[in-house]
């Protein structure tokens, strides 16, 4: 006959099965990064530490884990009031805190395949600003350098090709941290005065001005670990060479036009991959004449950005302007001057109500015709005046086809000979 348990071994037993079921709950209760779908496999966790510059463990870091990278928060440096980095709006998919030795622990689901960890503390930067782990990784050494405190400034001017003195307005400046966290873009003022605020000692950086048109000397300057502000870090811009844009006015018959006036406008880019500048600085206007052979020559800086357009009362030149960037002389840019001969194409654009849409831009083009732009009057009427005969064009408003659909949603014209009135759009908004 089987002797029952003595009660010491009841209690004994009853301890084992609450401590089985306390550590089932407190696995359960550790947040980790995705749903559990461990099966014959165990979950992974992410280890790292938190020092400061000087090396020591810094312990109650916050630590989050996305686990869709792009769910993390970007680096704010040089851009936030408080100096640090925030959880964006999406949540974190757990989240721990480092130990009294500086290090953490983040477990990962089995069935998570990556991982975004990022620090954050009030008040303080780090480096880097985040970490990426990918399955098949290591696991280990996902470490992070803290700075607490006032970051430093940097600032200095851009010269213009006279040197100091001379100042260089609208010239873009670029800021790029050793760790590619922070990469930040600001423009000389009128004094061609730049600064940068936020710079830690955590980062060097690189600082430098648009390489698009003039070089600079120096090209760049670098900023190591800053521990103070930097002043005076400023570039002048090397003395570009002079070219030249030259052609020929002639009519439509190819009879050479003496005394055509070509007027031209430049002005310094502002930077960007030699984009063309949506805002100019120091515009010029000049001109020349053409000679007796039609010729016209107009002596600029390499570096400038030119607009060349010829302007003759009660003329029309095709194409109608050019726009430069030149890097060497340039010759061919010839103009066919249409005077007196030209035709019309005009008309209304109003709404699906009949109602007239004033100042709305309308443009016009072709094969040998450069887009062309005018505007609607107060009444929504629109006209191109004195076009070239025997050219084809398109006319449709700038407007469609966002936000609104027209109809039609374009007019074509071919061999233009006689003046087109009434060639109106109806348009319909689609938002």
């Amino acid at each position: 006959m089987a002797l029952a348990p003595s009660e010491g071994t009841v209690m004994r037993n009853m301890r084992k099965v609450w401590i089985v079921l306390l550590l089932s709950l407190l696995v359960a209760a550790i947040p980790r990064c995705g749903v559990e779908t461990c099966r014959n496999e165990r979950p992974s966790v992410l280890d790292g530490c938190v020092e400061d510059g000087e090396g020591r463990p810094v312990a109650g870091v916050r630590i989050f884990g996305y686990v869709d990278p792009a769910d993390m928060p970007m680096p704010l440096l040089g851009s936030n009031v408080d100096k640090s980095l925030h959880v964006t709006e999406q949540e974190p998919a757990c989240s721990t805190r480092t130990d009294s030795s500086g290090c953490y622990s983040l477990p990962v689901g089995c069935g998570v395949r990556a991982i975004g960890v990022t620090p954050v503390r009030e008040e303080c930067v780090f480096a880097p600003a985040s970490r990426l782990w990918r399955q098949g990784n290591t696991l280990k050494g996902y470490d992070f350098t803290l700075y607490c405190g006032e970051g430093r400034l940097v600032d200095g001017h851009i010269w213009g090709r006279k040197g100091p003195g001379r100042p260089y307005p609208g010239v873009q400046v670029c800021i790029v941290s050793s760790d590619s966290s922070r990469r930040d873009y600001t423009v000389s003022d009128e004094d061609g005065y730049y600064f940068f605020h936020d710079l830690y000692p955590l980062f060097c950086y690189e600082i430098a001005p648009s390489t698009y048109c003039p070089q600079y000397e120096p090209a760049s300057r670098t900023v190591e670990h800053p521990t103070e502000d930097y002043h005076d870090q400023d570039f002048t811009a090397v003395t570009p060479q002079f070219v030249n844009i030259s052609g020929r006015v002639t009519d439509p018959y190819g009879t050479p036009l003496e005394g055509v006036t070509i007027e031209f406008s430049y002005r310094w880019p502002l930077a960007g991959d030699g984009e063309v500048p949506d805002t100019p600085t120091g515009m010029t206007q000049l001109s020349v004449e053409t000679d007796a052979e039609g010729r016209y020559r107009i002596p600029t800086i390499s570096c400038e950005y030119v607009e060349v357009s010829p302007a003759e009362p009660g003329c029309f030149a095709v194409p109608h302007s050019r726009s430069y960037g030149p890097r060497t002389d340039i010759d061919g840019e010839d103009y066919t001057l249409f005077c007196g001969e030209g035709y019309t194409i005009s008309g209304y654009l109003k709404n699906n109500h009949g109602e007239p849409m004033p100042d709305r831009s309308v443009r016009a083009s072709g094969p040998d015709f450069p887009s062309y732009q005018v505007r609607t009057d107060t009444h929504g009427r629109y006209e191109f005046a004195n076009l070239p005969w025997g050219l084809d064009y398109e006319v449709r408003p700038g407007c469609c086809p966002s936000p609104y659909t027209c109809n039609p949603d374009r007019r074509a014209y071919e061999d233009l000979d006689r003046d087109y009135v009434d060639q109106d759009f109806i348009l319909t908004r689609t938002d």
